[in-house]
């Protein structure tokens, strides 16, 4: 059935088996293409193997028909906003945030946009409510200290830098092969950085990919993003992970 089809297809995803999960999704979808998160899920996983744009269609056919799906109005914004459609961005991720006004990736997204449209004072307390569930989350904290910092409020900038060295620093320790004395910028691209993203939305098992982050510095301060980013590029290529921005 469609629905066992759906239920294969979700664990699979979760079991990071995106080309399986896919299959499954697809023979669902033949089945029964009306069945609810059916194409949410779809896109997910189109999102997890790299394919944006299939990924985007898939969403918007599952919000035609279910407005309010959480998954769909996250991932879809989250893809506008790195198509740097900021506006259309804004939309479903707002939506998103009136879902389920309690999930911090949603907030981490929505303050992402805010902060490229230029407004940080709207970036800051979403940011900040983030890193409080979520003290861990090296990209909300890099984010945090940049919206400090375009508001000139100097001193809690420079605290965000202190908790991201320390962050960054045990991500390294858990990284054999990582030279310890590199910076966050150059640790960036280490998980492949856009092609992994998606599953890392949904999970928030691994913060080393702050490279999503430097796309809001790129959109709200362009010298300060070209500086970062040559260095992650640069930590990047010594590692022979090239993300998609190289």
């Amino acid at each position: 059935s469609a629905e066992a089809r759906l239920l294969m297809g979700s664990i699979l995803l979760l079991a990071d088996d995106g080309h399986g999960a896919i299959k499954e999704f697809e023979r669902a979808i033949e089945l029964n293409p009306k069945l609810p998160t059916l194409r949410a899920w779809y896109g997910r996983a189109l999102m997890r193997m790299g394919d944006g744009e299939k990924a985007k269609a898939a969403f918007k056919d599952e919000l035609a028909a279910n407005p309010n799906d959480f998954d769909a109005n996250l991932y879809l914004g989250a893809l506008l906003r790195q198509d740097k459609l900021f506006d259309d961005a804004f939309g479903y991720l707002s939506r998103a945030v009136q879902l389920r006004p309690r999930d911090q990736y949603a907030h981490y997204h929505l303050a992402a946009v805010y902060a490229a449209l230029g407004k940080p004072n709207e970036a800051r307390p979403l940011l900040e409510s983030v890193t409080r569930e979520h003290p861990d989350f090296i990209e909300a904290h890099v984010l945090l200290a940049f919206v400090y910092y375009r508001l000139n409020r100097t001193e809690d900038g420079k605290r965000e830098q202190v908790i991201i060295q320390k962050l960054n620093a045990e991500q390294q320790a858990k990284q054999p092969g990582v030279n310890q004395n590199t910076g966050i910028w150059e640790m960036v691209c280490v998980d492949g950085c856009l092609s992994r993203w998606s599953i890392l939305l949904s999970d928030l098992q691994s913060f080393t990919t702050a490279f999503l982050t430097i796309h809001a510095f790129i959109d709200a301060d362009g010298w300060l993003a070209r500086s970062i980013t040559d260095q992650a590029c640069e930590g990047a290529a010594s590692r022979k992970h090239w993300p998609r921005t190289c």
